[in-house]
């Protein structure tokens, strides 16, 4: 079984940087999907990935495959469940996979499903485009661990 591990995140002109971003994404284990987004599992799908996997972007803050949390609202579900621990132990990372490391901006993740709309991936992309509407430029930061 293989899963996804990712962060959303804004850029934040002023700053010049990325910043983490709440999203509603649940980060669930869906083959099809993790084949659009960078050919991982693909084999059974035939899914046109929008890139190979690009690596973890050269300004993404990560440690031996852990990003550090600032705020606690850009959890996904399953790490909210661990929050309490996270706070005791105060280890307030979250897991980025521990490999095919990729990342994608909004737009060319829209474009691609613009171009090919697919119903049982418009879950993911409708928060792209909710992502985008609210943030501007955004991306994603993502690996997966099988």
């Amino acid at each position: 079984m293989t899963d996804i591990h990712g962060v959303f995140q804004r850029y934040v002109v002023e700053a010049n940087a990325w910043e983490d971003v709440p999203h509603e994404w649940e980060m669930d284990t869906h083959y099809r999907l993790f084949g659009a987004l960078a050919g991982v599992r693909n084999h059974d799908h035939g899914m046109t990935p929008i890139s190979a996997p690009r690596g973890i972007p050269d300004d993404f803050v990560q440690v031996d495959g852990y990003h550090p949390v600032a705020d606690v609202s850009t959890l996904t579900a399953y790490d909210r469940e661990r929050l309490e621990w996270m706070e005791a132990t105060g280890d307030m990372n979250v897991f980025v996979g521990d490999h095919s490391h990729s990342w994608l901006i909004g737009d060319e993740m829209l474009a691609w499903f613009d171009a090919v709309p697919d119903e049982g991936l418009a879950y993911f992309f409708d928060e792209v485009r909710r992502l985008k509407e609210l943030h501007g430029s955004i991306r994603l930061v993502f690996g997966f661990d099988s």
